[in-house]
């Protein structure tokens, strides 16, 4: 159990480095859980889905060239499922399993992958981002339960 004062869920890709954003900065594996819902596995993997499923396969390259010009990020550069490999963060992954934006395969690549204790759940019926809203209960019990077992809730702050 990690015993803080504080802390912050975050996706995965918010890890610095090559593996996310690195909005958290060098020390974010300091207060950061994780918590992915619908989590995918790479910036280039989704995208590339996405362009096939609306036969927009010819994009992609355009795509990418734009992040690198105009966002300063390389899509093709590693993922989440890079970052699971290496963390030693708890991570929880939740997921649709009727999802046609993020398929619900990728969770589960993540979770293969991921060395650090984890925890996947997949929720019938529900398509992308609405896990929460068709099992709002069962949603609850699962993210209370993971934040019980691995963060002291506890501590007083000072």
């Amino acid at each position: 159990m990690f015993t803080r004062s504080s802390g912050l869920l975050a996706h995965v890709t918010m890890l610095p480095g090559p593996y996310g954003s690195g909005t958290f900065g060098r020390d974010a594996e300091d207060f950061i859980e994780l918590l992915a819902d619908c989590g995918f596995t790479s910036p280039a993997a989704i995208i590339k889905k996405c362009a096939k499923q609306l036969r927009l396969g010819w994009a992609y390259p355009l795509v990418a060239l734009a992040g690198r010009l105009f966002g300063r990020i390389d899509i093709r550069a590693k993922g989440a499922l890079d970052a699971v490999k290496e963390t030693r963060l708890p991570i929880l992954l939740m997921h649709g399993e009727e999802d046609d934006f993020v398929p619900c395969s990728m969770s589960r690549e993540l979770f293969e992958a991921c060395r650090s204790e984890k925890e996947l759940y997949t929720f019938p019926i529900s398509r992308h981002l609405h896990s929460y809203l068709l099992h709002e209960e069962e949603y609850g019990e699962k993210l209370k339960a993971f934040l019980e077992k691995y963060v002291d809730l506890t501590s007083e702050t000072k």
